[in-house]
């Protein structure tokens, strides 16, 4: 850039525009550089000395000695600009830094005519970098002796440096620490927390202060205090970070122990409350009485609903059991608890009476109840108290005292009864025998002539039938009194195919008639233990009353099925003849009760099958509809596994 100074241009105009300027500013001319014009801020530089006029080299002779002459001579012979920053000068023996600009001045021939000189002195920038610099080396020397891991960043936070003592910790060796050996020495837990309070602080422009955890070379990781504090420059901008990190495992560790204990602590206090506040509600929704007694003495802590509204009016809660129900002290309770507090084994009683007044001035009532006592215990373990479970079964005591009674009542009855069954069917017998012994002897007696009557025929046939009858009731009646007493006959091995041999040989001509065909799907050889005599009764009653209720226009079938089942041996008896409406199944095994009353019958058949069934353990089952047939299922309890098959 070359100042060309125009015929036309006004030199004090110029002039006094240089005099404004902070910098200082000179014109010289020729080859000797005479000073031609300085502006106040160069004048003030040499206050004493004269300039205008006056050669540089006479009136700063120092500075040929340091190269600014040549400068000079430079510019002004070659044409050629020169500009360098923070050259230091020394004048009047003081050290001065300036940032020069030398400017050729051209006249308008294209010779030159002198320099034009502008300097602005940065002596106190360059003497404070150089002592930042110095600083920060002595600093540096210094990092890598104390006790703590140092470290620097630059504005942005970044490192720039950071003491050997911590790259040999993190194993890193020497050189500068890159990104990677950086976030490899950080807890990956750690990473985002550390770069928000590093974003916070470079906002802020506030001390760094964090705990973070940093990995050792053998990979194993500890808590470090890590503390940074920002270089602020003139106008408060940052220009650097200077830090430490301090070693503070133990005492993190400390910390993180005692906050896990408090936690844990915090934790159980806040899972036992709940769990009492969960007891507590329970037991005041159970409609069983509950209560809780403290220390030795056994004072009343806690009642639920059950136990307010069993003694009314009392007043339970903070009295001792022996104050506030006195009535219990020669009833055994006081030593019951007594008991248990010392030893913590609990105590279950079932039904135990107890006398108690259940309002103030009423006398004391007779209560029975099923209780529970267990001990309590404090943190030591030792019995702090005991929990107690009670209901009241009075009801249910004399309830059952009441049917015990009536029982007793019933069985007395039952067995006048079944005497005077048996003692009716037993006198009975003879009468009807020997009217069946007269019968037949009239018969005899009578002339042909009468015999040969159509009438005398026809009611001498009704007079037998009624006999048959009779006789037929009496032997069920006496059945059913055997029955009832439970009357059974030497349990023995018993095998169906025995019995079904019997039954087609007992019904052979009605299985003829009907032309009824009877499956049996079980082993031949398989058997069971039950009264051979009963287990014969039960299948000649069920087989005989499928013959009996056949449909008349189809051929009768009966299947009788064997199998297991659980504890039992199902045996499943199924026609498919008249069935059963769904309303009276209800009333099947009920005595002489009769649905189909177009062939003979008493009804009691199948009540004195079920009762055999349940006296030895078994039961009985009935499905039928209408129409599609009857399925009778038998359940015989198996006393012995190998009984069977």
């Amino acid at each position: 850039m070359y100042l060309e100074l125009q015929p036309k241009l006004s030199l004090e105009h110029i002039l006094g525009v240089f005099d404004q300027d902070t910098a200082m500013i000179c014109i010289v001319r020729g080859k000797d550089h005479i000073y031609e014009y300085v502006n106040a801020a160069y004048q003030n530089l040499v206050v004493e000395r004269e300039l205008l006029d006056c050669p540089i080299r006479e009136v700063f002779p120092e500075l040929a000695e340091q190269g600014f002459i040549e400068i000079m001579d430079y510019v002004y012979l070659t044409g050629n600009s020169f500009t360098t920053n923070g050259m230091p000068f020394n004048i009047n023996n003081e050290e001065h830094y300036f940032d020069l600009l030398y400017y050729p001045i051209k006249l308008s021939d294209g010779q030159i005519y002198g320099t034009y000189v502008r300097a602005k002195e940065v002596t106190k920038k360059v003497l404070y970098k150089r002592r930042l610099r110095e600083s920060e080396e002595s600093w540096r020397k210094l990092a890598n002796y104390v006790p703590s891991f140092n470290w620097k960043a630059n504005a942005q936070g970044e490192l720039t440096f950071v003491s050997e003592k911590w790259r040999a910790y993190c194993g890193f060796g020497n050189g500068e620490l890159t990104e990677d050996e950086y976030r490899q020495s950080i807890h990956p837990m750690d990473h985002f927390h550390s770069k928000i309070k590093w974003q916070e602080a470079i906002k802020n422009k506030s001390v760094l202060k964090m705990e973070m955890r940093c990995r050792r070379y053998d990979g194993i990781y500890r808590w470090f205090l890590v503390q940074a504090e920002p270089m602020l420059d003139q106008t408060g901008k940052i220009t650097s970070w200077f830090g430490s990190l301090f070693d503070i495992n133990e005492r993190k560790i400390a910390e993180i122990e005692k906050q896990e204990s408090v936690a844990k602590e915090k934790q159980l206090f806040i899972s036992s409350e709940i769990q009492r506040q969960m007891l507590e509600n329970l037991f005041n929704k159970i409609p069983a009485m509950i209560c809780t007694l403290k220390g030795s003495d056994h004072k009343f802590e806690f009642i639920n609903p059950a136990v307010e509204k069993f003694f009314g009016s009392r007043q339970l809660l903070g009295k001792l059991v022996k104050d506030a129900l006195p009535e219990v002290l020669d009833q055994g309770l006081i030593r019951h608890l007594d008991k248990i507090f010392k030893t913590g084994k609990p105590f279950v009683g079932k039904e135990i009476p107890y006398a108690f007044t259940k309002d103030y001035g009423l006398e004391p009532e007779n209560f029975y109840f099923n209780c529970s006592f267990y001990a309590m215990y404090d943190e030591r373990r030792n019995v702090n108290g005991i929990l107690v479970f009670a209901s009241d079964v009075t009801e249910q005591v004399k309830t059952r005292e009441k049917l015990a009674l009536k029982n007793e009542h019933l069985i007395r009855i039952n067995n006048e009864l079944d005497n005077f069954i048996y003692t009716a069917s037993h006198d009975l017998r003879a009468p009807v025998f020997n009217i069946e012994g007269l019968m037949n002897t009239l018969k005899i007696s009578l002339s042909d002539e009468i015999k040969r009557n159509d009438e005398f025929n026809s009611i001498m046939k009704y007079v037998s039938t009624s006999i048959d009858r009779f006789k037929n009731t009496l032997q069920e009646l006496t059945d059913i009194s055997k029955v009832q007493n439970d009357i059974e006959e030497v349990i023995d091995f018993t095998y169906l195919e025995e019995v079904m041999e019997e039954i087609r040989l007992l019904y052979r001509d009605a299985i003829k008639v009907s032309d009824a065909s009877i499956e049996i799907h079980w082993d031949v050889k398989a058997s069971f233990s039950f009264s051979r005599k009963n287990f014969r009764s039960i299948i000649i009653n069920l087989v005989s009353n499928a013959l009996k209720y056949r449909k008349p226009d189809q051929k009768t079938k009966i299947v009788l099925t064997g199998e297991k089942n659980k504890n039992y041996l199902l045996l499943s008896v199924k026609d498919n003849g008249l069935g059963i409406p769904k309303i009276h199944l209800g009333k099947v095994f009920t005595m002489f009760k009769r649905f189909h009353d177009h062939v003979e019958g008493t009804g009691v058949g199948l009540y004195i099958v079920k009762r055999m069934m349940e006296n030895s353990n078994g039961r009985i089952e009935v499905d039928s509809n209408e129409g599609e047939g009857t399925n009778f299922k038998l359940y015989f309890k198996l006393t012995n596994q190998i009984d069977l098959f």
